[in-house]
């Protein structure tokens, strides 16, 4: 009786967007999907994610140039050790695992939480949580590759949060990596013809290391759960992830499954049962997607009813959203274009996504609150208290301030702030088509490299120009 009293409480919590952080694994609001390169119409690897915390947020974006070892309190595993890559940097200052991140190779890393029900401690050197997707980002080459460097990080530290499942994507491939408390993971690839919808518990079912095309894992994935009483193949069958190493709590939570469901009849056309064990891992698309169709999912609400307030339409986009991303990953274009983080500062539903090229060079003034990305990761969880007021400066701020006014009078204030971010969304998507032609042929002309990083700084930094000028 104690534990429903404890679920249906937490249930009315998350609904009304009560103001935690999200490293706390009670929070069910995050929200990840991944959609092959075979379902999209542009051949892109689409990968959306919102990103929920409570409490005063602030989005930083830093550059990491090549070659800074931003994480260096961590040794890397020897056969791992390779120069630093370049990668833009989406930090939110205090949180442990709130960033993402978008590297020179095209590949795109963010999260959700999922809690285990892991309840032994096996870490060494304080383990390690915050500095594994940092980790990912400075070394790894691919989407592959990083859950490989991750894998041999969690195995080699121990991870210290409840658990996990990392998002990662490049211009070929998605992946999801779901970890543990302690050493235990394992990872799965995303097929080429198909979408995955991830909310905040583990969603990922059969494991097969002998399949090293399409996964990876611990050695002692099995065994351990056998060993803790959590799989017994003669009770359960073939072995399951979600089954052995989530908390029940949450894989039962309709918060979490409701979210899953309703992304995947959004995007996959069908109407599905209310049931965590009836949503496959992957499922097909009704249609090729769009960044557009990612960003409607982001923006997904239960309800459409006008009277309604915001957290009561609360589904995918919700109260606690902070920063809504779409990778737009590309083969078919040279990485610094075809690479692109569409992002969106507060509330999906009402905001503009504006384009970030993995080839910029350069964030506009304003965009971080240091200097350098050294200084930014040494300060992270310092000075953290009344942001606004001490950097009263920074263009979050603009956002934070514009939800605020909308949020007063949701349903009468909401349709007004739409109508202009989709006039503006279009704008944009048409720019795109010309601007990238643009910077393919500017890339084989004179001046080459350096002119295009020039030409991808200034245009990210036009683009919120001309959308504060809309929106003002």
């Amino acid at each position: 009786m104690k534990q429903i009293i404890k679920n249906l409480l937490l249930l009315l919590l998350c609904s009304f967007g009560v103001q935690t952080l999200c490293y706390a694994q009670e929070e069910l609001n995050c929200f990840a999907i991944i959609a092959g390169r075979n379902t999209t119409a542009d051949g892109s690897v689409l990968f959306a994610h919102n990103e929920d915390d409570g409490g005063e947020q602030m989005l930083n974006v830093y550059i990491s140039p090549k070659g800074l070892k931003l994480v260096s309190d961590k040794s890397v595993p020897a056969t791992e050790k390779r120069r630093s890559n370049k990668f833009l940097w989406f930090e939110f200052p205090r949180m442990e695992v709130a960033d993402a991140a978008l590297t020179e190779h095209g590949l795109a890393i963010a999260s959700n939480g999922c809690s285990s029900r892991e309840d032994k401690e096996d870490i060494s050197e304080g383990g390690i949580l915050y500095e594994l997707r940092l980790l990912a980002a400075q070394y790894a080459l691919s989407a592959r590759d990083a859950v490989k460097i991750m894998g041999a990080f969690v195995e080699k530290y121990g991870y210290r949060g409840s658990g996990r499942t990392y998002s990662v994507a490049d211009t070929k491939e998605g992946w999801i990596f779901s970890v543990v408390k302690g050493r235990h993971w394992a990872a799965a690839r995303i097929p080429d013809d198909k979408v995955m919808a991830l909310p905040n518990n583990y969603i990922l079912d059969k494991v097969d290391p002998a399949d090293t095309l399409n996964y990876y894992a611990c050695a002692d994935l099995v065994s351990y759960a056998q060993q803790r009483g959590w799989y017994n193949p003669e009770r359960d069958g073939r072995f399951s992830f979600k089954r052995a190493y989530c908390n029940p709590a949450s894989y039962n939570n309709p918060r979490n499954y409701l979210r899953q469901r309703a992304v995947m009849e959004l995007l996959g056309g069908k109407s599905l049962a209310a049931n965590p064990d009836s949503l496959e891992l992957f499922f097909t698309p009704a249609h090729k997607l769009t960044v557009q169709d990612m960003i409607d999912a982001l923006s997904l609400h239960e309800h459409a009813n006008a009277d309604k307030s915001h957290k009561e339409l609360s589904l995918v986009c919700n109260d606690n959203t902070i920063l809504p991303i779409v990778f737009q990953l590309r083969s078919n274009l040279t990485v610094q274009i075809g690479a692109v983080a569409w992002v969106a500062c507060g509330k999906a539903c009402v905001e503009a996504f504006l384009p970030w090229y993995a080839g910029m060079t350069q964030v506009p003034e304003g965009y971080g609150r240091h200097t350098t990305p050294s200084e930014a990761y040494s300060l992270h969880f310092k000075d953290v208290t009344e942001m606004q007021k001490n950097y009263p400066a920074h263009f979050y701020w603009n956002f934070t301030e514009r939800w605020r006014s909308i949020a007063n009078d949701y349903p009468a204030n909401a349709p007004g702030a739409i109508e202009k971010r989709n006039n503006f969304q279009q704008i944009l998507f048409k720019r795109q088509q010309g601007f990238e032609k643009r910077m393919m042929q500017m890339l084989g002309g004179a001046g080459g490299l350096q002119s295009l990083t020039k030409e991808l700084n200034s245009y990210t930094a036009r683009a919120y120009r001309d959308y504060m000028a809309i929106i003002d």
